[in-house]
C-alpha cells in the first residue's frame, strides 16, 4: 500500500476527537494580537499534536471550515515512500522532511499552550493523523524547532483579569499613515470584555500595550470607531475563557 494510502486509512480509522477540529489560519483566530512579536526565542520541543491548532496556510485546501481529518483527505503525497512514517515517530531536530521539494524542517511557534505551523503545514496534517491513530491522545513530535512566543507582564495581567469573562477582537483597520497613536503605538485592535458594558480597550503596537477606551482622548474616539466600524459588522475574534488560561500557560 501507498504510503499516503496509509496515512488516509490510518486518519479515516482514528477515534481522537481532535482531529474533527476545524483548521484554522493564524488570521482566522486573532490571539497572536495579545503576544509581544519582537520578544520570541528558540526552543526545540516534543510537541503533542492535540495542540497544534493553526497553520500559516490552507493552500490547496481552500475552503473555511475543513477539520484536520477532512484534509488528510486532500494530500496528494506524490512520491511520499516509507520513510515519511519514520519521520513522523523520531527526533525532528534539523531534520527536512523526506520528500521532494521539501528544503527546511519543521517550524512550529508557541502562543501559550497552543502551537502554530509556520513551516510544514502538510506534512504536520499528515503526521499528526498517523500519530494519532497509533499514539492516542499523548501522540507527539518530538525534538521539534519552536519558536516561544511570549506575554508582555501588562497583557498577561489583563488576560488574567478577565480569563473567566471571555474576550472579543475587532480589528480597528488603522495604520500609521492614519495619525493615531497610543502611547507611540498604532492601536490595532478593540478589545471587549464579555458581559461588561464599558470593558473596552485598545490593543496596540508589536510589544503590545493595552489601554482603556474611556482613557484615551475623546479626538481619537471617532477616528477608530470608524475604523472599526469596517470589520465590527463581521465575525469578531472570540477569545473564550479556555483560550485565555491556554495562552496564560
Amino acid at each position: 500500500m501507498m504510503t499516503i494510502a496509509q496515512i488516509k486509512q490510518a486518519a479515516n480509522a482514528c477515534q481522537e476527537a481532535y482531529l474533527d477540529e476545524e483548521i484554522k489560519t493564524e488570521l482566522e483566530v486573532g490571539y497572536s494580537a495579545f503576544f509581544d512579536m519582537k520578544g520570541s526565542s528558540i526552543a526545540y520541543e516534543d510537541v503533542e499534536v492535540a495542540n497544534i491548532k493553526t497553520v500559516t496556510h490552507r493552500n490547496g485546501f481552500g475552503e473555511t471550515g475543513l477539520t484536520w481529518r477532512k484534509a488528510v483527505e486532500k494530500l496528494h503525497g506524490a512520491n511520499w515512500d516509507s520513510r515519511v512514517l519514520g519521520y513522523f515517530q523520531r527526533s525532528l531536530r534539523d531534520v527536512n522532511f523526506p520528500a521532494p521539494g521539501s528544503l527546511e524542517p519543521l517550524k512550529l511557534a508557541r502562543y501559550g499552550s497552543i502551537y502554530h505551523v509556520e513551516c510544514g503545514v502538510h506534512r504536520t496534517i499528515a503526521g499528526k493523523a498517523w500519530l494519532a491513530h497509533t499514539y492516542g491522545i499523548k501522540a507527539r513530535f518530538s525534538d521539534c524547532y519552536v519558536r516561544q512566543i511570549v506575554l508582555n507582564e501588562k497583557i498577561r495581567a489583563f488576560l488574567e483579569k478577565h480569563k473567566q469573562a471571555g474576550l472579543k477582537l475587532f480589528k480597528t483597520n488603522l495604520y500609521s499613515e492614519h495619525n493615531v497613536w497610543i502611547e507611540d503605538e498604532v492601536p490595532h485592535h478593540l478589545v471587549k470584555v464579555d458581559g461588561r458594558l464599558f470593558g473596552w480597550y485598545l490593543l496596540s503596537g508589536d510589544i503590545c500595550n493595552v489601554t482603556s477606551f474611556w482613557r484615551i482622548s475623546p479626538v481619537n474616539w471617532w477616528r477608530i470607531l470608524r475604523g472599526t466600524l469596517l470589520s465590527i459588522s463581521k465575525p469578531s475574534f472570540p477569545i473564550d475563557a479556555e483560550m485565555i488560561k491556554a495562552l496564560l500557560k
